[in-house]
């Protein structure tokens, strides 16, 4: 089991974010036992925020309409799963032969692939196949190609063209 918590160092000292929360999660088990304790830099200040946008607003849209289309009991992480093998596949493990996708976690992409990932695959594809209107995320987190074709496609709604 691993338990992933969040914090910051102030005056040399780790400080847990939502402490009460995160020691709520350890088990009653591992009392008196020895623990492995990991830091690293969280990285760019917009990272969780769009990941969280993508896991909860994307993947729960895309959730969504997988049900309607029939795909019973599909979740958020089933909808992360289906978008990762579609844009981030690296081909079959060469020794099992399953599926592999890389990784959209912070230490495994950064905050730019990440911008890049949902703003030109992930997005695009919702947005002009599945012809779902999902919310924006918060434009400081868009990447700026997101932000040009956003721009053209207002100017091209103000000038009386449909656009989608």
């Amino acid at each position: 089991m691993e338990i992933i918590g969040f914090g910051r160092i102030r005056q040399g000292e780790p400080l847990i974010d939502h402490r009460a929360w995160f020691l709520a999660q350890i088990p009653p088990d591992w009392e008196g036992k020895r623990i492995r304790l990991t830091a690293r830099l969280e990285g760019d200040e917009t990272s969780g925020g769009l990941r969280g946008y993508y896991r909860g607003i994307v993947c729960g849209a895309f959730a969504a309409y997988l049900r309607n289309e029939g795909v019973g009991g599909a979740t958020p992480d089933m909808a992360h799963e289906i978008l990762a093998q579609m844009f981030l596949s690296l081909g079959p493990c060469p020794v099992t032969g399953m599926p592999r996708t890389r990784s959209t976690r912070a230490g495994s992409m950064s905050a730019e692939e990440f911008r890049g990932y949902l703003d030109e695959q992930v997005l695009p594809y919702l947005t002009q196949e599945c012809h779902l209107e999902i919310p924006e995320p918060d434009p400081a987190k868009r990447s700026p190609r997101r932000i040009r074709e956003l721009q053209r496609r207002d100017e091209r709604a103000s000038r009386g063209a449909v656009s989608r």
